[in-house]
């Protein structure tokens, strides 16, 4: 595989079943393992602070990036203001926190604001979004049949 791609499987409960990957990709959506912090290192320097790895939606319906609230507090990511957002459940106020997001499948890194989103709180697998401004800069391709989607920066 060249660098900076990446073939995403939505993994099925159970794989012999006939369409289990089209099923887990209908049902779960295109995730990938992001990995979320406050201050990324500069080449050559030790971490200063936390980070995370967390499993990630593909949400082309998100326009901005979002994190799970429970997980920027977790990190003691900063509140840097607050912010409205809507989806189906209506419109909401959330915290917006300052950090970076960085999917190493493709090696992109998203720094900046984020909404601090109640994914765990609605039970969703998903601790982020990986919305609409970092998918802007990537090449995706979503195979419903196959249950697979490819996608490359």
């Amino acid at each position: 595989m060249p660098v900076g791609y990446a073939r995403v499987i939505t993994l099925p409960a159970d794989p012999a079943a006939p369409g289990a990957l089209r099923v887990a990709m209908t049902t779960d959506g295109p995730t990938l393992d992001v990995v979320i912090g406050f201050s990324p290192p500069l080449p050559g320097t030790p971490l200063n602070s936390p980070e995370l790895t967390v499993p990630a939606l593909i949400d082309t319906g998100a326009g901005e990036c979002c994190i799970d609230d429970g997980v920027a507090q977790q990190l003691g990511l900063p509140v840097v203001d607050r912010a409205h957002a809507s989806g189906v459940g209506g419109s909401q106020e959330f915290n917006v926190y300052l950090g970076y997001l960085t999917i190493p499948a493709i090696g992109k890194t998203v720094a900046g604001r984020f909404l601090g989103v109640k994914l765990s709180d609605g039970g969703q697998p998903h601790r982020a979004l990986i919305g609409r401004t970092a998918l802007s800069e990537t090449v995706m391709a979503y195979d419903g049949i196959l249950g697979i989607v490819s996608i490359s920066a």
